[in-house]
């Protein structure tokens, strides 16, 4: 008798021992390089110490992929597909577009908040919202503040893809979006300037007062915010895609100047990396909040960036340093575009012999959804089928991954965001690329398969007598093209098929005019946001029906 009560008591004292469900915080980085992290690029002095000490006491994933562009990502990371089953091989979300992310979806917080967690996101969506619902709140996410476009002014919040006014003093720059011509203007002439709108909200309502605040110190204040008013028996999902350090690259001249004296860096290069150290001090204070609510120990950190570096710093040479030592830059599907910095981190979820340690398994940015599943108790039941596999077992005790290919892209569209190379796989070692791709009933293709570069084309030469192979293990830079080699003939002819196998599977890709993706597309008759020649308009979901 005394013996099972002895054992009763152990088997409560092991339960009450064991870990809760853990607060889960997911960091996205918004085109951050391979190469722009403090522990990857000590020598040229970047400072980056709260997210090289979550690397360090965490498991750094070395032979990690993302998108080569911003929505496809975070939409393959919401849903644990990649974009050719979701219609983002081609582009990212317009602005102005009517089309968002499939409602028959299902989003990481869905599911987490099946097994009883808060929910929250602060930060940039850019998953769809011409209509309500495809809002963050619709999508599973109990509390939003943020911005719905790609792109944006960091202190007005004005949308668009710009430019900064200047390095350190852009407070009151608003940027101007593009000038199409717009119709009713006369002759066909744009509205210029033409804004697009006022982009900061909470849930669905736009949020006036934080004008002139940093995006990043908005996106610190309601983590910290929303940290310190959690029930504390309530575990949360808590989702924050920054906008550092994606452009316009300004930054407050405090976090630029501990490297004004750095004289091998580029004036540029200055300003970039204080961008990047305010990521890393917005991070550092999420991170005091959660030990501040004794929350740190039990929490799983995610970190990742959306894609590689753009080569968008002046001179030209400097973005040799973003992605280095890989070849390539955001929106190409070469290794720089999509192989990117990421880590895992956490006290008790992560044994102390794996803390610290790197892992060269493959992983791609699919994988997240059924990991995240796994650790919140949650299942995947109710998802379309996935492209990701559950890398718990992989990341926290070191398990072979199960992940033995990844697609980069297929694009069968002639334009768009992502470009030439346009379609690439990897199995094994071996990564496959194409220069352009046809897809049989795609864009009036008549059958399904790899098309060369034409001598005219800007771009690599060697795409010119077909497609490309490469050890990417071997040959990160991909210099050494083996498709050439009579001894990979075999291996290439099978990449080949396998990803023309992955083409035939593919949904018709998004884009930016009617009828958005494809003839049989619901809302192929739908309106496009009006333009607006305001910074103070709300630029949101719209009266979308034709």
């Amino acid at each position: 008798m005394a013996y099972l009560v002895a054992a009763g008591l152990a088997a409560l004292a092991a339960v009450h021992d064991a870990p809760s469900k853990p607060d889960i915080v997911f960091i996205v980085a918004d085109d951050l390089g391979f190469n722009e992290m403090g522990y990857r690029n000590s020598s040229r002095g970047l400072m980056t110490p709260f997210l090289d000490d979550l690397a360090f006491s965490g498991v750094q994933l070395e032979n990690y992929y993302v998108q080569p562009i911003c929505s496809p990502t975070r939409s393959a990371l919401m849903t644990g597909r990649y974009p050719v089953h979701l219609g983002l091989q081609a582009n990212v979300i317009f602005y102005d577009t009517p089309w968002g992310i499939d409602l028959k979806e299902k989003f990481i917080p869905q599911i987490a908040k099946e097994q009883g967690y808060a929910t929250a996101a602060y930060g940039k969506w850019h998953l769809g919202m011409f209509k309500d619902d495809y809002m963050p709140t619709s999508r599973g996410f109990d509390e939003y503040e943020g911005y719905l476009q790609g792109c944006g002014s960091k202190w007005t919040h004005v949308g668009g893809c710009c430019d900064e006014g200047s390095p350190t003093h852009d407070q009151n720059y608003t940027c101007v979006g593009p000038k199409p011509s717009v119709s009713g203007a006369p002759d066909g002439e744009p509205i210029d300037p033409r804004y697009l709108g006022y982009d900061w909200w909470q849930d669905t309502t736009p949020h006036f007062k934080v004008n002139h605040t940093t995006s990043t110190e908005l996106i610190k204040h309601a983590a910290e915010a929303y940290i310190g008013n959690a029930k504390a028996d309530v575990p949360f999902f808590l989702y924050l895609p920054f906008q550092n350090v994606h452009g316009p690259v300004t930054v407050d001249s405090r976090y630029r100047a501990p490297y004004e004296e750095h004289t091998w860096l580029y004036e540029d290069e200055k300003t970039l990396y204080g961008y990047i150290t305010e990521l890393d001090e917005a991070v550092g204070h999420v991170v005091q909040a959660m030990k501040a609510a004794g929350r740190h120990e039990n929490a799983v950190y995610f970190f990742t960036s959306d894609n590689g570096a753009p080569p968008g710093v002046e001179p030209v040479e400097a973005n040799a340093n973003r992605n280095w030592p890989l070849r390539g830059f955001k929106s190409e599907i070469w290794e720089g575009g999509t192989k990117v910095t990421g880590f895992v981190s956490s006290v008790d979820h992560i044994p102390a012999a794996r803390r610290g340690t790197k892992l060269h398994e493959p992983m791609h940015v699919t994988d997240w959804l059924p990991t995240i599943a796994h650790v919140v108790g949650g299942s995947t039941e109710g998802c379309r089928p996935l492209d990701g596999y559950n890398m718990w077992d992989v990341i926290a005790n070191g398990a072979k991954s199960p992940r033995t290919e990844m697609v980069y892209n297929v694009n069968p569209l002639p334009d768009g965001h992502a470009g030439p190379p346009k379609a690439g796989l990897r199995v094994g070692d071996l990564k496959v690329l194409t220069w352009g791709y046809r897809v049989k009933g795609i864009d009036g293709a008549t059958a399904t398969g790899p098309f060369n570069k034409k001598p005219h084309e800007q771009g690599d030469p060697m795409f010119e007598a077909g497609p490309a192979l490469f050890n990417v293990t071997a040959d990160p830079a991909e210099a050494t093209n083996l498709a050439r080699d009579p001894k990979f003939k075999a291996q290439l002819d099978a990449l080949l098929a396998k990803l023309a196998a992955y083409a035939e599977g593919m949904v018709w890709p998004m884009s930016w005019e009617a009828p958005y993706q494809g003839p049989d597309y619901w809302c192929a008759n739908c309106s496009r946001h009006p333009p607006s020649e305001g910074v103070d308009l709300p630029w949101g979901p719209w009266d979308y029906k034709p």
